[in-house]
C-alpha cells in the first residue's frame, strides 16, 4: 500500500511540473509555429433601392465583407428595362449602365474587402417603378 501511495504522489507531482511555467536560461533560444485555416467568407448588405419616377436619383450604401484575395463580382438584379428606359449605376466612383435582361454587372472589386460603398443610382424615361437589389459572386 505504502508503495502505491509512493507512485500516486510521484505521478502527481511530475504530472504537476508540466503544467508549470518554463523559462529560457542563458543564451537559450525556442520558438513554435501556429497555422490556423480561416474559411472563405463573401457576403453584401444593403436595402433594396427603388427608383419611382422619370429622372429619380436614388442615394445610399452597400457594405461588403469579402476576406479572400481573388476579390468578387458586383451585380445588380433589377426588372427588364424597356427599350427607351436608362439607368446609370455609380458604384463607388465606378459608373455602369443596368442591362435591359435584368441582371447587370457593375464592377470587378479585387482583393479583400470590408466597409460601406456609397451608391447612386440614376435614371431617366422609367415607365414604372424600378428596384434593384446588389449582389455578389467570389471570384
Amino acid at each position: 500500500m505504502i508503495n502505491r501511495l509512493r507512485w500516486c504522489l510521484a505521478g502527481a507531482l511530475t504530472a504537476s511540473g508540466l503544467f508549470l511555467p518554463v523559462q529560457a536560461i542563458g543564451k537559450a533560444t525556442g520558438g513554435f509555429n501556429i497555422s490556423v485555416s480561416v474559411p472563405e467568407y463573401c457576403d453584401i448588405r444593403a436595402n433594396d433601392f427603388k427608383a419611382q419616377s422619370d429622372g429619380d436619383f436614388v442615394v445610399g450604401e452597400v457594405f461588403e465583407t469579402c476576406n479572400h484575395s481573388r476579390g468578387f463580382q458586383v451585380l445588380a438584379s433589377h426588372r427588364s428595362l424597356a427599350d427607351e428606359e436608362q439607368v446609370e449605376v455609380d458604384y463607388g466612383g465606378i459608373r455602369a449602365s443596368l442591362e435591359r435582361t435584368g441582371l447587370s454587372s457593375i464592377t470587378f472589386r479585387a482583393g479583400p474587402r470590408y466597409g460601406a460603398v456609397p451608391v447612386k443610382i440614376a435614371a431617366k424615361n422609367l415607365t414604372e417603378v424600378l428596384q434593384v437589389s446588389f449582389s455578389l459572386t467570389p471570384v
